[in-house]
């Protein structure tokens, strides 16, 4: 940081009045039948209207004129030295306070650059989260409809192994219901053929027994006759 230099500042001018003043009692005449000397003037002008009776100034006080005259010159030098080293210092203050200024500006303006730079990496951060975190919401939801997928397929398939096996069952249940259907009629169809074959060799035994009876009977009748 930049320091303020304060200025050395001149003497004063109640010092400067003090450093050129004088005792004006003895450029004027003691009157001595007063027992105090009177007032001592302070102001030049007072001397001059004090002695401006005489005909004749001393020269004592024209020295204290003059004296006057260059110390109150002095004092309008020393007064424009003071003002310029005060417009010198005061420029110089304002030229360092202008780079102070223009030294705020530059570290604000970086500190708002650095500000902006780190809201955009945040930003982009963010972004980046953001996409990342949809990428990862876009693989899960993926994995979970290829998993769906798979268990559909799994379903669909084991539904057709299912609906396969119902009809193997079913196709095998009319097989063997219609085998059975069919042995039972051949089974039926051979008991009838054979309760026919039965019967009739049962008609045919009746008949050879009763033609054999019959001829049996005439056979008898035959030889009752010759007997006879």
């Amino acid at each position: 940081m930049l320091r303020l230099i304060r200025p050395k500042l001149l003497p004063s001018s109640s010092s400067l009045r003090r450093n050129i003043s004088h005792d004006t009692t003895r450029f004027l005449p003691h009157d001595t039948s007063r027992p105090f000397p009177p007032p001592q003037p302070t102001r030049p002008i007072d001397i001059l209207e004090q002695s401006k009776d005489k005909s004749v100034m001393s020269p004592a006080l024209d020295a204290m004129a003059k004296d006057i005259s260059h110390n109150s010159a002095f004092r309008q030098t020393a007064l424009s030295e003071l003002r310029t080293e005060i417009q010198v210092l005061r420029k110089n203050d304002m030229q360092m306070l202008q780079a102070e200024l223009s030294l705020l500006i530059r570290e604000v303006d970086i500190l708002d650059q650095r500000l902006n730079e780190g809201i955009s990496t945040m930003k982009n951060d963010i972004q980046m989260d953001m996409n990342n975190r949809k990428n990862e919401t876009r693989e899960d939801q993926k994995a979970m409809d290829m998993k769906i997928q798979e268990i559909n397929n799994k379903f669909t398939i084991r539904l057709g192994d299912i609906r396969t096996e119902i009809e193997a069952v079913r196709w095998e249940t009319i097989w063997k219901g219609m085998a059975g259907l069919t042995i039972a009629t051949l089974g039926y169809l051979l008991t009838r053929y054979s309760a026919r074959k039965a019967d009739r060799l049962r008609s045919e035994e009746e008949r050879k027994r009763k033609r054999l009876q019959e001829e049996a009977n005439r056979a008898g009748t035959l030889d009752m006759e010759v007997i006879y």
